[in-house]
């Protein structure tokens, strides 16, 4: 009977850990004075090899509403005052385009659980003055439960996927003039100038994110993502780790 038990138990701790692992994970209760530090590396490339630089930023909960939370953000090395962002409550940001809310960001569907998936397909226009609208359609796929370490330890999270493309059209790039000289019968010069607008072509590109998500955190532990050229190659990669955390 005494050798039964330590087999019986292991395989209750299996399914127990099983269970654990394929349950849904709801929505999590932000609070004011929740924090996190993450440490970033950026990498871009401006038509060469990618430069990489780095950065620790700070984002912290100042208020907690019935439908969102602000949050404030603050590179840890910078003297200028935190720049703060209104979020609902399930992560999501929303934009008020005329007189309408739409939301533009979604990194999780809550409830999550693996194998669940959602979309998101965002315009927004005018962000200066060349570019008329920039486009992003990502499809996002729980993929499951692992564990994953970063310097704020280790974790069990929810790894999510997502892929999708960008498409950028442009506003008219003011005149583009050109002149031609002729001579007249007696020999005088004419001169004909010609003015008309030029719109550069839409250019589009694919763009892939990876994201850890773990319960006890509130939010990702890692998250890579990526930006590629219409060419295909890497044009931004940003990977971010936490390093620290408090939540209540």
């Amino acid at each position: 009977m005494n050798k039964i038990r330590p087999l019986a138990l292991a395989a209750l701790a299996c399914v127990a850990s099983t269970t654990l692992h394929a349950q849904t994970i709801d929505r999590p209760a932000v609070k004011e004075g929740d924090k996190w530090r993450y440490a970033a590396k950026m990498e871009e490339s401006k038509g060469g090899p990618l430069v990489a630089s780095s950065r620790e930023f700070d984002l912290w909960v100042t208020r907690v509403g019935s439908h969102s939370f602000l949050m404030a953000t603050k590179p840890k090395d910078s003297n200028m005052p935190p720049r703060e962002l209104d979020v609902n409550l399930d992560w999501s940001t929303s934009l008020v385009k005329n007189g309408e809310e739409k939301v533009v960001s979604r990194p999780y569907l809550f409830p999550l659980k693996p194998g669940m998936s959602w979309d998101i397909d965002s315009t927004d226009s005018h962000l200066s003055p060349s570019v008329k609208t920039l486009r992003n359609k990502l499809h996002y796929t729980v993929l499951g439960w692992e564990e994953i370490k970063v310097p704020a330890g280790t974790f069990k999270a929810l790894k999510i996927e997502a892929e999708g493309i960008w498409s950028k059209e442009f506003e008219p790039q003011g005149v583009r003039a050109s002149s031609t000289t002729s001579l007249g019968p007696n020999g005088q010069a004419t001169v004909v100038n010609t003015q008309d607008a030029h719109t550069p072509d839409p250019v589009g590109g694919r763009m892939y994110r990876l994201t850890w998500y773990a319960p006890e955190v509130k939010r990702d532990v890692k998250m890579i993502s990526e930006d590629y050229t219409p060419a295909g190659s890497v044009q931004h990669r940003t990977t971010q780790e936490l390093e620290s955390f408090s939540v209540n």
